[in-house]
Formats: structure tokens, C-alpha cells, sequence
């Protein structure tokens, strides 16, 4: 009856449900992560740690230079990216900033002094192993 079709209506596909929960981007990152991680485009170009088994570099495919596909996608990533700056620029109007007043102003910049200072702490905190690579 009409109860069974509400709940069947009422049951959603993992596609769905994840759409609805996470944004489309993150999505989409986190499935380019997982393939890049899988070899499917090929070398990323990443540089080996230093004392590991041969063994191990061609299990972690470091060492060599980056795929054509992995170049594309930096180059692919790098327009779209400008693309999107630029759009987003073309939103911004200084008269609205001006009329927004100091406050939206001073919290930007508080939370990008912010952010800057934490990633230094973390780039600091993890320096040598990052050198060590």
C-alpha cells in the first residue's frame, strides 16, 4: 500500500545521501586522491625518502618524473583555478566594501593572519621530516 511506498521513497542512494551531505568538490577531491594514490595516472614525480629499499621505490613509484596525465591535470588545475579567481573577482565591488564598513575587513584579515601563522607552526613542527624526504 501507500506505507511500502513511502518507505522505499524514503530510502536513498549512497550517491545521493553523500551528495546531499558533503559538497560535490569534496567529493570529487577525494576520489582524485584516492586514484592518484592507486597509480591511475601514473608517476606524480614525488621525490623518494631517503634510505629505502629499491624495493620499496618502485612500490611507492618515487623517483620518477610525473606522468604526461598527472602534467595535464597540474596545468588543467592551475587555469581552472585562475578561472575561478578571476571569477570570483568579478563579483567583489569596492563600493559594497566600502559600504560593508571595517568590521568584515578587520575579521578577514584576523582569520588569514590566522591561518598563516598556524600553517608556519605546522610547517615548523614537521620541517625535518619533510627535509628528511
Amino acid at each position: 500500500g501507500k506505507g511500502a511506498q513511502e518507505g522505499a521513497g524514503a530510502r536513498k542512494g549512497l550517491g545521493t545521501l553523500l551528495v546531499e551531505k558533503f559538497p560535490v568538490f569534496v567529493i570529487g577531491f577525494a576520489a582524485m586522491v584516492l586514484l592518484t594514490s592507486l597509480g591511475a595516472f601514473g608517476s606524480v614525480g614525488m621525490k623518494c625518502p631517503t634510505g629505502i629499499s629499491e624495493a620499496e621505490k618502485a612500490f611507492l613509484q618515487c623517483g620518477l618524473p610525473p606522468s604526461e596525465v598527472i602534467k595535464m591535470l597540474r596545468l588543467w588545475m592551475t587555469w581552472i583555478f585562475g578561472f575561478g579567481l578571476v571569477g570570483l573577482g568579478g563579483y567583489i565591488d569596492f563600493k559594497e566594501i566600502a559600504q560593508a564598513g571595517g568590521t568584515p575587513l578587520k575579521l578577514g584579515l584576523i582569520v588569514g593572519v590566522t591561518k598563516y601563522v598556524l600553517a608556519l607552526i605546522v610547517v615548523l613542527m614537521i620541517r625535518d621530516y619533510l627535509v628528511a624526504i
